[in-house]
């Protein structure tokens, strides 16, 4: 199906109508397509432009974290320091706050744009893009939160009044505010621009697959 916007309206072809938020946000992707043999076990699966190819397969509409991973248990890649603090941070939310999005289910996003782009830049792994995107306010979760209460929790994961700060919403005031914020999002997501993206080859896949067969991630 097609859409179009409308002020703050998402519009389909068959009159299907959704709330979007009036703002844009920039959300920073994986813009990995291609995969071969001699790139080796170096290429980690989250690498890849799936984003990137299912908003394009979708036509722009991609539906929630929580929709897409339907029957899959939440969890996160991290290890040590960083893992017990988004164990904490899951905890004081599923106790504090159930109805805000979990950090491990959700799309993180940016306001500015300007932001977007410095934390690709400064992102270590692997090829990023930024991607433009609207929210589809419909049954979404949202949640404005400081990153920088995050990071001081990475170091200090069992501070419990660190963790309730994070879920405090934030209202940044300054441009150092402006760019510790990250968006926490359970929701569907409209990319305007999904007729640029680019899809993952079948091939390279497969490729991939035959080289880093599941017990080789565990």
């Amino acid at each position: 199906m097609s859409w179009t916007i409308q002020g703050t309206k998402l519009i389909g072809i068959t009159d299907e109508e959704y709330d979007i938020h009036p703002w844009e946000f920039w959300y920073v992707v994986p813009a990995r397509t291609h995969y071969s043999p001699h790139d080796g076990k170096k290429v980690r699966p989250l690498e890849f432009a799936f984003v990137l190819h299912n908003a394009a397969l979708a036509k722009g509409l991609l539906p929630s974290p929580t929709v897409m991973n339907d029957g899959i248990t939440p969890r996160t890649l991290k290890g040590g320091a960083a893992k017990d603090a988004e164990m904490l941070l899951e905890a004081v939310r599923i106790q504090h706050h159930p109805t805000l999005p979990s950090r491990l289910r959700c799309y993180f996003l940016n306001q500015d744009k300007d932001v977007a782009i410095h934390r690709m830049v400064d992102s270590l792994r692997g090829n990023k893009t930024i991607a433009r995107c609207h929210l589809v306010l419909n049954g979404a979760k949202v949640h404005f939160a400081d990153s920088r209460i995050y990071e001081r929790l990475d170091g200090r994961p069992d501070d419990k009044s660190l963790a309730m700060q994070y879920w405090k919403a934030f209202d940044p005031r300054t441009d150092e505010d402006h760019r510790s914020l990250e968006v926490l999002v359970d929701g569907a997501l409209y990319f305007p621009d999904w007729k640029t993206f680019p899809t993952i080859p079948t091939e390279s896949l497969v490729a991939w697959q035959i080289d880093n067969p599941p017990e080789s991630l565990k």
